[in-house]
């Protein structure tokens, strides 16, 4: 059960090319299901948090061609029965993205989406344990398509930077001493290729 109060606002400005929200917020949870590693497998239970910040995007426009768009949120989230940050509540969550369009030729158009998304330092257990830093994670997508947008041939990266940091972790006991850990990173670079047909 959550209640949520926010104040905020909605825009559209120069005629309607940009977009401008933002909003205060705050919210109760009650039972929030906190999943903990307990040694031999994962257990849920159920804790009081509250959470309050400011979100902000905007969407812009900037030529027939080039859309912007960015967002961020401050999230202060706290369980209050210990006054601890649950895991998994960063801060600071912020992405932003870049969509093009270039007409190559009077038959064909290469499209190019950019996204960087970044996430602030979390805990990935409960009690404020196992920090997993801060990252910083850019995509890219490229595509050709004719004027007709029957197909599309696409080459994307995801993690372009292969950036890699610590994503999640526990205690392991069962490997000899109690201060045994096991962790895991976040996805390495993954580079693909897509195709579309439209029948």
């Amino acid at each position: 059960e959550a209640e949520t109060i926010e104040l905020g606002f909605k825009s559209e400005l120069l005629a309607g090319g940009m977009r401008l929200n933002a909003a205060l917020f705050y919210t109760e949870i009650e039972d929030f299901q906190s999943v903990i590693f307990v040694g031999d497998g994962f257990a849920t239970e159920s804790i009081p948090v509250e959470t309050q910040g400011i979100e902000f995007e905007s969407i812009w426009a900037a030529t027939e061609s080039v859309v912007l768009a960015l967002a961020a949120t401050y999230a202060d989230a706290e369980n209050t029965d210990t006054g601890l940050t649950p895991s998994g509540a960063p801060e600071w969550t912020a992405s932003f993205t870049l969509d093009h369009s270039w007409d190559v030729s009077s038959d064909y158009s290469v499209r190019t989406n950019a996204a960087v998304n970044y996430t602030g330092d979390r805990y990935t257990q409960s009690d404020e344990t196992y920090e997993a830093p801060a990252l910083t994670l850019v995509d890219l997508r490229v595509a050709l398509a004719p004027s007709s947008d029957n197909w599309e041939l696409a080459l994307m990266a995801r993690n372009l930077f292969d950036e890699q940091e610590l994503a999640f972790g526990f205690a392991m006991p069962f490997y000899g001493d109690t201060g045994t850990s096991i962790g895991s990173y976040n996805r390495p670079r993954t580079v693909s290729i897509q195709a579309r047909y439209n029948f």
